[in-house]
């Protein structure tokens, strides 16, 4: 869960201004939260997608991830969202593609096209779906097994067992999780300030208008 609270120097501010309402500072901060948290959403679904990202995440699937899950009731200072949802493919990034040696994918735009060696593009028998596959290695060897594995083994490109006693059955390589990547150093601070940001003016809006009530 990525939680969102009021600055304490903010909170104290607001007491003082609003010392004369009852219940003032719980109507504010309850309200400043629970509008902030849309826009939470969706400086997180910026972090991972679109043309200032610098990852190639679809829009579509990363605000489908977030749930607004932790809304505030009067009084609570503190609200949060959660992230989850099924693995993503690689071949739902754009630019992966087959080439003559692996899989070029792009997940990272700073970094480039990235090839996985041995790897390659096939369709799941039932749902059709086009997956990232790799040859596992022989232990013995070192060399990847052939496109299903050792004869006789009988793995499949769907089947996602763990390899056990010799069963070289294929695995899909699956993209990293957005939740790991919004948490890394590099991400995280950048979307907690925004956020910081946006629940600071949004707080100010909500005092100013209990104040015109007035």
């Amino acid at each position: 869960m990525i939680g969102i609270k009021i600055d304490p120097r903010q909170l104290e501010e607001a007491q003082k201004v609003l010392a004369g309402f009852k219940s003032g500072v719980k109507k504010v901060t309850a309200s400043a939260l629970n509008n902030t948290l849309p826009g939470v959403r969706t400086e997180i679904t910026n972090q991972l997608s679109g043309s200032t990202s610098d990852y190639s995440f679809k829009r579509g699937p990363i605000f489908k991830r977030i749930d607004l899950s932790r809304r505030p009731t009067k009084g609570e200072m503190l609200a949060g969202l959660r992230m989850s949802g099924k693995r993503m493919n690689l071949t739902d990034f754009p630019g992966t593609k087959q080439t003559s040696t692996g899989v070029e994918v792009n997940v990272k735009k700073s970094t480039g096209p990235q090839e996985l060696p041995g790897f390659f593009i096939n369709k799941a028998p039932r749902s059709g779906k086009r997956l990232v596959l790799g040859r596992p290695r022989n232990k013995a060897t070192g060399r990847r097994y052939a496109r299903y594995g050792e004869k006789g083994t009988g793995g499949k490109a769907w089947d996602n067992r763990p390899q056990e006693k010799g069963n070289a059955t294929l695995l899909v390589r699956y993209a990293p999780a957005p939740e790991m990547v919004i948490s890394t150093g590099e991400n995280l601070p950048e979307v907690q300030t925004k956020i910081s940001t946006r629940l600071a003016k949004e707080l100010d809006r909500q005092i100013d208008r209990l104040l015109k009530i007035k």
